[in-house]
């Protein structure tokens, strides 16, 4: 499936019930990466996380 946009991709994503936003400030340092980690150790490898406040 094409999107025309990120927009519409997290749109269908969000949707779906796929998405994580995550709106608290987020270190990108070590904070981004823990969060990820432990999403993607989730059976069937997590939902795709948005990062709306990275500091």
């Amino acid at each position: 499936m094409a999107f025309e946009s990120f927009s519409e991709f997290l749109s269908t994503l969000d949707n779906q019930g796929e998405l994580i936003r995550i709106s608290t400030p987020v270190a990108t340092e070590l904070e981004i990466t823990e969060f990820a980690d432990r999403e993607m150790k989730k059976p069937g490898g997590g939902k795709a996380l948005l990062f709306e406040s990275p500091t």
